[in-house]
């Protein structure tokens, strides 16, 4: 995998702009399919902006593309696909540490007898 000093944001950014463009939708369209803003969508599509994997993820499922596709040949779709569920199950930690923490702060407020799981 390349370090991140090297990838080519305006290239995934022009990968996302001329599918965009392909599936005939403008910006606003995008923006309004993905919850992501206007001015984001083009700050990614010129590289001024460095997406994250959630934003690209979400962006590749409203052009009914695979996120793999948006990086081209920087990865692999299997390498794309690996790096997402390392990244999902790295989310998933997170989320049991927050449950985890939501229950300690439940006990100290109102005592171990009364919490239900």
């Amino acid at each position: 995998m390349k370090r991140e000093s090297q990838f080519p944001w305006k290239e995934l950014g022009a990968r996302v702009e001329s599918t965009r463009k392909a599936k005939g939708l403008s910006q606003e369209e995008l923006a309004s399919r993905t919850q992501v803003s206007r001015t984001t969508i083009s700050q990614i599509e010129t590289g001024r902006q460095r997406a994250t994997v959630g934003t690209l993820s979400v962006i590749a499922g409203a052009l009914d593309v695979q996120i793999a596709q948006l990086f081209g040949g920087w990865y692999s779709e299997t390498e794309a696909v690996a790096e997402i569920d390392k990244l999902r199950g790295r989310v998933a930690q997170l989320e049991e540490l927050l449950r985890e923490r939501e229950r300690a702060a439940m006990t100290l407020a109102i005592g171990p007898w009364e919490i239900r799981p």
